[in-house]
Parts: C-alpha cells; sequence; structure tokens
C-alpha cells in the first residue's frame, strides 16, 4: 500500500448495493440477486480505494444532496473541498477495471501541479475517474455537463479552459447494464483482483443451468480464439486536442 499526502480525498458516489439492486437490471432476474452483483462490484472499488491510501468520503443516497444527479455530484466534490482538501478524486462503483494504481497516479499528478484535471475515459463516452485540483474545479460549469450522455469526456474536454493541463487515464468499461455485464464476466483476466471479481458475479449467475452453460460456452471461446478477442478497439479522438495542455496515459 502506498500511502499519499493529507491533501487529496478520494470521492466514492455510488449508491447502497440495495439501492444499486433496484436500479439497475444487470441480470434478468430477482432484486435479490442484482443486489449481490451490485454488493460484488462495491466491495471491488471499495479495496481499491483502500490499497491506494487515500483518505475516502463515501456519499450514497443517505448523503447525497439535490434533485438532480447532476446537483448531488457536485454538492459532493464541494462538500469535500470544504474539508480542505485541495484535489478530489471522484470514482463509482461500477468500473470493475479500476484499480489503486489508477487513484495513486491521478493524485501524483494532481499533487505534483503536473495536471489540473485528471479524466479517466469510459468506452461508452463517460468517464469512470474524475480528478480536480481546487483551482480547476467549476461548480457551476460542472453541474451544467450532460451527465449519463455518451459525449460527457467531449464535453468535459471542450469546456476546460486553454490554460488547464489535462491528463487521460486508460480507457476502462463501466458495467451499466446486462450487457456490459456479460462483456465483464465473458472475458478471463490474468489479473487475481478481476478474477476474484468474476467469480463472484458467476456464482450468483450460476443459480440458473442456462447462466452456466452460457459462461463455460464463452470460456471455450475465449480460449479458441485468445488472438482475436485480445486486440484492442481502435484510439478514438472525438475533439480537438491543441486547444489544450492534453497528456495521454499510454497504460494504467
Amino acid at each position: 500500500m502506498q500511502k499519499q499526502c493529507g491533501n487529496t480525498a478520494v470521492l466514492f458516489f455510488s449508491r447502497s448495493p440495495k439501492a444499486e439492486g433496484k436500479s439497475k437490471q444487470l441480470i434478468h432476474s430477482t432484486e435479490h440477486k442484482n443486489t449481490r452483483i451490485a454488493e460484488a462490484l462495491i466491495r471491488h472499488s471499495r479495496r481499491q480505494i483502500s490499497d491506494s491510501g487515500l483518505p475516502c468520503y463515501t456519499f450514497d443516497e443517505e448523503g447525497q444532496r439535490g434533485l438532480t444527479f447532476a446537483e448531488r455530484f457536485t454538492n459532493a466534490f464541494k462538500d469535500i473541498f470544504s474539508k480542505g482538501f485541495e484535489y478530489v478524486i471522484a470514482i463509482g462503483n461500477d468500473t470493475p477495471g479500476l484499480k489503486a494504481d489508477h487513484l495513486i497516479k491521478a493524485s501524483q499528478r494532481l499533487a505534483s501541479g503536473e495536471s489540473d484535471v485528471v479524466l479517466g475515459p469510459a468506452t461508452d463516452g463517460g468517464t469512470w475517474l474524475m480528478g480536480y485540483s481546487r483551482y480547476a474545479f467549476d461548480a457551476d460549469a460542472f453541474q451544467q455537463l450532460p451527465w449519463n450522455s455518451s459525449y460527457l469526456l467531449n464535453e468535459v474536454l471542450s469546456q476546460s479552459p486553454e490554460e488547464c493541463t489535462i491528463t487521460l487515464l486508460k480507457e476502462l468499461a463501466d458495467i451499466d447494464d446486462h450487457a456490459s455485464l456479460r462483456q465483464f464476466i465473458h472475458t478471463f483476466y490474468g489479473d487475481w483482483s478481476l478474477a476474484r471479481l468474476a467469480r463472484q458475479i458467476q456464482s450468483v449467475l450460476f443459480s440458473t443451468v442456462s447462466s452456466f452453460v452460457e459462461i463455460v460456452h464463452s470460456y471455450l471461446l475465449n480460449h479458441i480464439f485468445k488472438s482475436h478477442l485480445r486486440r484492442g478497439p481502435p484510439l478514438r479522438s472525438a475533439v480537438p486536442l491543441n486547444s489544450w495542455k492534453l497528456k495521454m496515459e499510454a497504460s494504467a
């Protein structure tokens, strides 16, 4: 574990497992099973936060303030800045590829002054991590962003002042629905923490014969055609990169 300086905090913006189970239909089954999957994802995120050594503040449905997601998320940032922290790194509960190293790297980029903003691009056009210095955080502009849209990242970049230096971390996939959940469990990773998370989710799905057969079938396909399945997606650049100081991270 790598301990970090005390001027950076993690904002864990996550509903409770029960609330997630009601809101997200990750599998076409009972609310109980969706809640168990949410518990596994939240546990995984908390473990990565703990391993980063950074102080963490959790905002679930009990502690969030505001009528809309934009208001609640903005207020959570403001609440942590009001505690005296100079840098806030926000994550959610639905990115299995999140690592403690991502949080550490974001913290180092911000605290060193190398970057004013650190973003984790999601494959769906959103973000899985948002890190801001106090200087770069504009609450009004932040609240007006197109949250939960496929062009969120592009809007964050286009609205950032030219004098801001932005670091983009590795692109990762979120688990938002049944299709993205299947995509995750059908991909076998060498990483131990991801393998553990996949096993926990599979244990929920194994309660039905059809799910078991589907996963075994996918496992065989992954091993037979592994050379094809490991090809990464093409790099995308939907916005001009010369209007601000932008640093691309080639790896985690």
